[in-house]
């Protein structure tokens, strides 16, 4: 799926169903490029951004995730079906 970094338009309170419905951070976020994303640049709540710059003495992470691959957001939201229990 993919992604676009947002943040909120000034003294907006976002939330983000995919975490949880936490609040978005003031610097924004990764999130995915869905239709309520959509909706909240169009209605002038959130707006697209470029991410921060990474930390000094880091490396920006150049690899590509492979096409099939859930975003990392969503692999722990509560959203996500789980795998049945193995039996023992």
């Amino acid at each position: 799926m993919p992604m676009i970094h947002v943040k909120p338009a000034k003294g907006a309170r976002v939330r983000m169903p995919e975490r949880g419905s936490t609040v978005m951070p003031e610097h924004g976020g990764w999130v995915p490029d869905v239709v309520h994303y959509a909706g909240l640049i169009r209605t002038g709540d959130v707006v697209r951004s470029d991410p921060p710059p990474p930390l000094p003495g880091t490396e920006p992470d150049t690899r590509e995730a492979p096409a099939d691959a859930a975003p990392t957001a969503q692999l722990n939201s509560p959203l996500t079906p789980r795998a049945a229990p193995k039996e023992k």
